[in-house]
């Protein structure tokens, strides 16, 4: 059985997408202080800023040491993946082995990705027969 697997954000975090992508782009070119994001940053409010942030160290994509935020490289990943140009990719699994978490993690670690959980908690799998 072959089937189709695309991603998107998870539905929790749609919402604030353009926020988290816009943090990590930020502090991958240096901007990794609270001062330098919000002022690097200004179209978007403090609270949503706080909000991408939150996301990012929840999901551990991000930690924040001495007052210095780093973000994981997965989430160059995370960006690819759930861009709405990307259409996903072509699979020959059933759609009952797909779903399985474990199976999903050894995907993401094909793909590149290190910290599977963190991509996991992000990113929403849509699965679907061809």
């Amino acid at each position: 059985m072959t089937c189709k697997v695309s991603f998107g954000w998870n539905r929790s975090l749609r919402a604030n997408k353009e926020a988290i992508i816009a943090v990590s782009r930020a502090v991958a070119y240096g901007y990794n202080t609270r001062e330098k994001i919000l002022k690097v940053l200004p179209q978007f409010a403090p609270h949503r800023l706080v909000l991408a942030i939150d996301a990012l160290v929840s999901s551990n994509m991000a930690q924040v040491n001495m007052g210095i935020l780093s973000v994981h490289k997965d989430m160059t990943m995370v960006e690819v993946i759930t861009k709405p140009t990307n259409t996903g990719f072509v699979i020959d699994m059933g759609i009952e082995e797909l779903k399985k978490s474990s199976v999903m993690r050894q995907l993401y670690m094909e793909m590149g990705a290190d910290n599977t959980a963190g991509v996991e908690s992000l990113v929403y799998a849509q699965i679907s027969e061809v």
